[in-house]
């Protein structure tokens, strides 16, 4: 019986390898490419992980800040929308328009609250800051019940990475850009565990929202830290067991020390 030829299946398995990496690449392609619009209220934009466009759930709010965030010279657009998946909450987030020569490319949705009062959206007068906006609201005090009128005013200073559309948080004193990880990046910390048992030391910062944890992880290094999201009027929805246990914890400290 005659034997095939190795250098026929040897070619044979090639054509199927770079094949099958370009049909891989063209996948991967077609999965990274945004949806472009006409009209910046028509983009898609993504709201906890999934694609959308406005209405329905998800609906135009306002506040309308035109800049240019990526110094391409044209105007982008940063508003506002709603999102009401269900339930008695209305969650508000900022999102940006990508004014570009194929039409709008929309962002990540930024979270900012459950039935918040929205101000204004404006841009950083901090001299250092390049491309930095802020989002001005209201929102109720830690421990206040949802029925309160939120009567805390905050603002959040925000950054749009235009590759890849997502907001990094910006100090607003700080010289240089971005200090705190992505909205995304923050969501993925609150999904780990967390040793409790070897925690020595946290930091709660509620004007940032955030909770930074330390501990040991037994190496000839410097502490891990991790940046939590300090949100208690969701309960810390999203995040583990370990921790949520944690973040309630803090709550339950620092709500003690208010009193």
């Amino acid at each position: 019986m005659k034997k095939p030829n190795k250098i026929i299946i040897g070619f044979v398995i090639l054509a199927l390898l770079v094949g099958g990496f370009f049909v891989l690449n063209s996948y991967i392609y077609n999965e990274k490419q945004a949806v472009t619009a006409d009209d910046y209220k028509n983009a898609e934009f993504i709201i906890e992980g999934e694609r959308i466009t406005l209405g329905g759930e998800a609906r135009y709010f306002g506040n309308d800040l035109m800049t240019d965030l990526n110094d391409d010279g044209r105007d982008d657009v940063i508003f506002l929308i709603t999102h009401e998946p269900g339930g008695s909450g209305t969650f508000y987030y900022a999102v940006a328009a990508l004014n570009t020569e194929y039409g709008y490319i929309g962002s990540d949705g930024y979270f900012l609250g459950d039935r918040i009062a929205p101000q204004t959206i404006e841009e950083s007068q901090n001299p250092r800051h390049v491309n930095v906006i802020v989002v001005n609201y209201a929102d109720r005090a830690p421990g206040e019940p949802m029925t309160a009128e939120p009567s805390v005013g905050k603002s959040v200073y925000l950054k749009l990475d235009p590759t890849a559309m997502q907001w990094g948080i910006v100090e607003p004193d700080f010289e240089g850009e971005s200090v705190l990880p992505l909205a995304d990046e923050l969501i993925l910390n609150c999904q780990q565990d967390i040793p409790r048992e070897k925690i020595d030391d946290s930091v709660l910062d509620i004007e940032r929202g955030t909770v930074t944890v330390y501990w040991w992880d037994g190496q000839l290094q410097d502490n891990v830290s991790l940046i939590l999201p300090y949100q208690p009027e969701t309960d810390f929805a999203g995040c583990s067991e370990s921790v949520r246990d944690f973040l309630r914890h803090i709550q339950d400290t620092y709500e003690d020390n208010k009193d």
